[in-house]
């Protein structure tokens, strides 16, 4: 069609208006046009924008709820923004707490907030509620404080199951549903879908088999894990604690042994409700003595002969174990120090717990530990997030906390940078001008440039501009630092001082 036939050659004066239009991800697929009569109106410019962004945020509403339709959906909105064309922002959570996706406009909702600043975050480090909370209320309205300006409103809606059928059917063979973890399993998973998994492994291995067997570094979290289990599935159940390292090779400690698997026998028998159990931990089992290993294995042995026995009410009568070790328990078998068969009853329901240097994201793990400590949301530096994901961490969790509680001592605003980071870990001052100890912190890789300059300006922030205390903590002399400051062209900030009237 020539420009000459077209409708819109008999108009004097017509406006056009545009809004892109984007997937789940925020990638543009498209563009939504609208052209009117330009009467001159600007209440029609704006209704025409606020019509198509409107149309533009309902369509990526869409696909979103499709991508994510596994996981918990948050409903994001500024409190008092209730009119019909005001725009709210869905935010995807997934099973440990982490958000996993938000539409573009959670911007308009939360200030300095992005869709791609959001992926990866804990959920509870950014709305400071735990995400849990919001599913024992579906549907709901919760309001909560924004860290900047006004107050937003979340509803939360639940993955949906299966539609319901009209005739009750039992569900055919297959893998177990995904449950979403409780609130104290959902900490120990923060910043890890590895963690998540071996938490839920680990609570349904202890339901189903009445034992367990968790291996992991010592800080990985497993005394934590043990108690959120016995917590969440029976918080009044007894609960009989025994740490093999302390036990030896003398009579008096394998009856020790003896007489604690006697009173969980005893106790197991008494009533305490549908389903509650008495249970048996055993803290350190490969560091059990050989005649203490003899005296569990028949124990355990007579556990599997009671596999399908009931009480008198039909409840299972086993006794639940529990083991861990901070070794692999094989290399105690190779090494002569463990029974094989013991070995193989603990292990048939083994769960391994990674160490936080193979975790995905330790920076969101490190987020959720500050916030812990400080009661506030604690920010990173680029660098120190690098460092984070490339520490070792030998301690686990046990000693990231201790780093981060002595890294908060020395940040300011906050913001825990590099140089916080470093003296917490490394536990001594720089060697010089040049930042080597990064190097020992960073391995080999691509990383985020951390130059002399920005190591300066991080000391002097740490040290409130104290140029004399900024010198030791980079093992320089005030005169090479103060020639450094010269030559990056470094300046003190300047500090407005109220003017003062000289009195004669």
């Amino acid at each position: 069609m020539r420009g000459a036939d077209h409708y819109f050659s008999t108009l004097r004066q017509f406006a056009c208006t545009g809004v892109p239009v984007l997937d789940a991800n925020g990638g543009m697929i498209g563009a939504i046009n609208l052209v009117s009569v330009d009467r001159g109106n600007r209440a029609d410019y704006l209704f025409g924008q606020q019509l198509l962004a409107k149309t533009a945020h309902r369509i990526q509403r869409n696909l979103f709820e499709k991508e994510f339709n596994d996981a918990m959906l948050v409903t994001v909105s500024r409190v008092g923004r209730d009119h019909v064309l005001s725009e709210d922002a869905l935010v995807a959570v997934n099973e440990a707490g982490m958000i996993i996706g938000a539409t573009s406009t959670v911007s308009a909702c939360l200030e300095g907030a992005n869709a791609a600043s959001l992926r990866g975050q804990a959920f509870e480090a950014i709305f400071h509620v735990d995400s849990n909370r919001l599913v024992n209320v579906p549907e709901r309205v919760v309001s909560i404080p924004a860290n900047h300006g006004a107050a937003v409103n979340l509803t939360v809606a639940v993955p949906k199951t299966a539609a319901p059928q009209r005739v009750p059917k039992p569900l055919p063979p297959g893998p177990a549903r995904k449950r979403r973890l409780p609130p104290s399993l959902q900490q120990l998973a923060t910043g890890s879908h590895s963690m998540a998994a071996a938490c839920r492994r680990a609570r349904t291995m202890l339901e189903d088999t009445a034992m367990l067997h968790l291996e992991g570094e010592t800080g990985t979290g497993k005394s934590a894990l043990v108690a959120a289990l016995l917590q969440t599935d029976a918080p009044d159940a007894p609960v009989f604690d025994l740490d093999c390292a302390t036990l030896g090779e003398s009579d008096a400690d394998t009856d020790h042994l003896r007489r604690v698997i006697e009173q969980a026998r005893v106790v197991s028998r008494m009533s305490y409700g549908k389903g509650v159990r008495a249970t048996l931990v055993f803290d350190n089992v490969d560091e059990l003595p050989g005649a203490s290993q003899a005296e569990l294995r028949r124990f355990l042995n007579e556990q599997e002969e009671h596999l399908h026995q009931t009480d008198d009410h039909g409840h299972d009568s086993r006794l639940r174990v529990v083991s861990t070790s901070r070794k692999p328990l094989i290399d105690a078998v190779n090494a002569g120090h463990f029974r094989d068969d013991l070995f193989y009853l603990l292990t048939g329901s083994k769960v391994f717990l990674p160490p936080v240097r193979r975790r995905e994201h330790p920076e969101v793990l490190a987020q959720a530990l500050c916030a812990q400590l400080t009661g506030c949301n604690v920010t990173f530096s680029a660098e120190a997030k690098d460092a984070l994901c490339r520490l070792p961490f030998h301690g686990n969790v046990r000693e990231m906390r201790g780093a981060l509680q002595n890294a908060l001592a020395t940040a300011q605003d906050n913001r825990i940078n590099l140089l916080d980071l470093q003296q917490a870990s490394v536990g001594a001052p720089l060697a010089s001008a040049i930042p080597k100890p990064v190097c020992a912190i960073v391995p080999a890789s691509p990383v985020t440039p951390y130059d002399e300059r920005s190591m300066i300006l991080d000391a002097l922030a740490n040290s409130r501009w104290n140029v004399s205390e900024a010198a030791r903590v980079l093992g320089m002399g005030r005169a090479t630092i103060n020639r450094k400051l010269k030559m990056y062209e470094i300046r003190r900030p300047t500090l407005s001082r109220p003017a003062h009237r000289r009195v004669n």
